[in-house]
C-alpha cells in the first residue's frame, strides 16, 4: 500500500493530517532540522505526538537532515537517544557522519535519505543500501521513468514529493542563500533569495521562482509506479493547507468519487505559485519558473468592469465573501481585504458568480 506522508509544522498541521487520512507524518525539533523558521516542537511535545500518532495507526519521522558540526554531537546524541527510547519511526538524514552514527548506535532505528543529499541515481541507491539506509527521498529533479528504473533496482524503500514547493537548485547544493542572505539552507535557515526581483539582460522578474508542484490528476500513475510513499512538502504552512492538501491526495489514492476539477480549485485556493507537474512528469524547462510572483496567485474570481477613485465595479465569475483577501491586477497590482461590498445598492457579505458588484 502507497503511503500518504504530510508534513507538520505545529501542533494544529499535526491534528489536521491525522484528522484528514495521513498515512505518516514527518515534523522536527528544535534543533538539527532542515526548517529552522517552522514552529518545530519540544522533546515533550515529540514524545505526545509520537504517542498520538502511534493511537491511529500514523507513524512518525523526525527530520535530522541538516548538516551537523563537531561540537554539536553530544546535543545530538541526546536528541537521538531520545526519539529512539520514543519509538519514532524513522529519521531523516543528510549527514553521512549522523547517518554513520545513527546505524552503530541504533541499529534497529530506520534510516531516510533525505531529498537535501540530492539522490538521483541508481549507484547512489545501492550505495546508500550498503550504509544501511531504508529508505531514500528521491531528488526532485528526476523524472517518473528514472524513478521506476531505481525501484526496480533496489530494495530501498522509494519517496517521492507529489505536491508543495521546489527549490530552483538541485536540493542540498544550493549555497544562494548563504552568499545573499548569509543564512545556510543547508542548516535549515534558507533565506529563498530564489523568491526575489532579478535582472538578466531585458528580462526583470522574479526569474528563479519556481511554480508548485502539483500531481494530483496522475495519482493513478504514481501509484501504478510502485513508489512507497508520496510526500506533500509544507512545513512552513498553515494547518488549513495541510488539511486541504491531505484531504485531496486521500480521496485520489484511495479512488474514491471526487470531482477532480472542484478539488484543483480548492487546491489553487489554499496555496498556489501556479501549478506544475514538475520534472517528475517531463514538465518543459521554460514552464517550471512563474517570473510574475513569488507569492499566492490564488484563483480569478472576476474582472474590473468600471472603476473610480474609492471603489471599482466588478463582475464576479466566482465567489467571495466579506473577509475574503483580493489581488486586483491591472497596470498596478494591490491587494486588498474585502471588508464592504454592495450588490444593487444593499450591502452584502456574500455573492457568487455571475452578480455583478462594487
Amino acid at each position: 500500500m502507497t503511503e500518504l506522508l504530510a508534513p507538520v509544522g505545529s501542533r494544529e498541521a499535526f491534528a489536521a493530517a491525522l484528522a484528514n487520512g495521513a498515512d505518516a507524518v514527518y515534523l522536527g525539533g528544535k534543533m538539527f532540522g532542515a526548517r529552522a523558521y517552522a514552529a518545530n516542537f519540544t522533546l515533550d511535545e515529540l514524545k505526545d505526538m509520537i504517542e498520538e500518532a502511534h493511537l491511529f495507526g500514523v507513524k512518525v519521522n523526525v527530520t535530522v537532515n541538516t548538516l551537523v558540526y563537531d561540537d554539536e554531537f553530544t546535543d545530538l546524541i541526546a536528541f537521538l537517544d531520545f526519539l529512539y527510547l520514543n519509538h519514532c519511526d524513522g529519521i531523516i538524514v543528510q549527514d553521512l557522519g549522523v547517518a554513520s552514527l545513527v546505524r552503530k548506535r541504533y541499529p534497529n532505528l530506520k534510516l531516510h535519505a533525505s531529498t537535501q543529499m540530492n539522490i538521483h541515481s541508481l549507484a547512489q541507491v545501492k550505495a546508500l543500501e550498503e550504509l544501511g539506509f531504508s529508505r531514500v527521498v528521491l531528488a526532485r529533479e528526476l523524472s517518473l521513468e528514472e524513478i521506476i528504473a531505481i525501484k526496480n533496482n533496489c530494495h530501498m524503500e522509494i519517496e517521492v514529493f507529489v505536491h508543495g514547493a521546489l527549490c530552483v537548485s538541485c536540493s542540498g547544493n544550493c549555497y544562494l542563500s548563504s552568499i545573499i542572505g548569509k543564512r545556510s539552507g543547508n542548516r535549515g535557515r534558507c533565506a529563498q533569495p530564489c523568491r526575489l526581483e532579478y535582472s538578466l539582460d531585458k528580462a526583470h522578474g522574479y526569474l528563479l521562482s519556481t511554480k508548485d508542484l502539483n500531481t494530483l490528476s496522475r495519482i493513478p500513475e504514481l501509484l501504478a509506479s510502485g513508489i512507497d510513499s508520496l510526500k506533500i512538502e509544507g512545513r512552513m504552512k498553515r494547518p488549513e493547507y495541510v488539511a486541504c492538501v491531505v484531504r485531496a491526495y486521500r480521496r485520489a489514492i484511495d479512488n474514491l468519487p471526487f470531482d477532480i476539477s472542484e478539488t484543483e480549485e480548492e487546491l489553487r485556493k489554499i496555496f498556489n505559485r501556479d501549478f506544475t507537474p514538475g520534472f517528475l512528469f517531463s514538465e518543459s524547462r521554460e514552464n517550471i519558473v512563474n517570473p510574475e510572483t513569488p507569492n499566492h496567485v490564488g484563483v480569478v474570481v472576476g474582472s474590473v468592469i468600471s472603476s473610480y477613485e474609492r471603489w471599482v465595479q466588478v463582475k464576479l465569475s466566482g465567489t467571495v465573501c466579506k473577509g475574503d483577501s483580493l489581488r486586483l491586477v491591472g497596470k498596478v497590482t494591490d491587494a486588498v481585504t474585502l471588508n464592504q461590498f454592495y450588490c444593487d445598492r444593499f450591502e452584502i457579505n456574500k455573492a457568487d458568480a455571475g452578480a455583478t458588484i462594487r
